[in-house]
């Protein structure tokens, strides 16, 4: 509604794309993109030293071997074993790819829902997930910038 508000464009209906496409116009991001995006900048001022908040003991950077294997409770399934043009990415290569250097693990297991919504359990992982050159990054700024065209580039990006 707000949208439509600002654009005077009181009669008229978006498909999803099109929502998104002009969120992206008027530079409005989606809460939930919104609450990442500013969960992030702060994480990224935390992790380079750019704040009194110190990152807590639990979290610790990830080793070489912690970021290239496998979790042990999951497997690949078997028909992957015989054949390579199933168009099913490599797990082990998925893995990889999405923990580098600058990842994070957390020492505690997190059992209670308070902690697993906190603010640097839930925090932690989204850093994960990010590109390994975003993550170098250490001007404020420029991370600010690139994380947010980042994050509208995974929500225009088709399914």
């Amino acid at each position: 509604r707000a949208v439509k508000w600002i654009l005077r464009e009181k009669d008229h209906h978006y498909n999803d794309f099109e929502y998104l496409a002009r969120l992206r116009d008027l530079d409005l991001m989606p809460m939930e993109f919104k609450f990442k995006f500013t969960d992030l900048i702060i994480f990224h001022q935390i992790y380079n030293g750019q704040s009194v908040v110190k990152l807590p003991s639990y979290l610790l950077p990830m080793n070489n071997t912690e970021r290239s294997r496998l979790r042990s409770n999951v497997r690949p399934p078997v028909r992957l074993h015989d054949c390579d043009t199933t168009g099913v990415p490599d797990l082990n290569n998925m893995r990889n790819n999405r923990h580098d250097r600058l990842s994070l693990k957390c020492e505690v297991e997190g059992r209670a829902r308070s902690f697993k919504s906190g603010f640097f359990f839930r925090t932690h992982t989204e850093w994960n997930d990010l590109p390994t050159d975003l993550k170098e990054i250490t001007d404020p700024g420029s991370f600010k910038c690139n994380l947010r065209k980042h994050l509208w580039d995974l929500m225009l990006e088709p399914d």
